[in-house]
């Protein structure tokens, strides 16, 4: 069984490109593996009473800012970029594929209708979906 863990940036309106990401996990002889690293990671650089159920987040970790953690009011930019960087190495030294697709929004909003501000956007049903080439 694989594991896909994967995640997406440039949603808001005013981003240009989208791009999901994440790695493949193999399940039956890497996830136990990969799971001690980070929760390693976590007892070792994340405060106690934030632990449980904790997951890292690369925005908190770059920018801290908002309600985590590494708040930058509380801990240093160099420290949260060594986090950062450490969860950086986990494919490498796992040697778990990273997958990746992105689209520039201008290739999906072709396809997509809308009505007013109010309205969900709908899929356009004789448009193909094609994004970079």
């Amino acid at each position: 069984m694989r594991l896909i863990y994967l995640d997406e940036s440039g949603i808001s309106a005013k981003e240009t490109v989208t791009v999901v990401a994440g790695v493949i996990i193999n399940a039956d002889q890497q996830w136990k593996a990969v799971a001690q690293h980070i929760r390693g990671l976590i007892e070792k650089y994340v405060p106690e009473q934030y632990q449980e159920g904790f997951s890292f987040h690369g925005k908190d970790l770059f920018h801290g800012s908002g309600r985590t953690p590494f708040d930058r009011r509380y801990y240093p930019a160099n420290q949260a970029h060594s986090i950062l960087k450490q969860l950086l190495h986990v494919p490498g030294k796992f040697r778990l594929p990273v997958v990746f697709g992105y689209c520039t929004k201008g290739h999906w909003r072709s396809f997509l209708s809308v009505t007013s501000q109010d309205e969900p956007l709908l899929f356009s049903t004789h448009t193909p979906f094609r994004c970079a080439p």
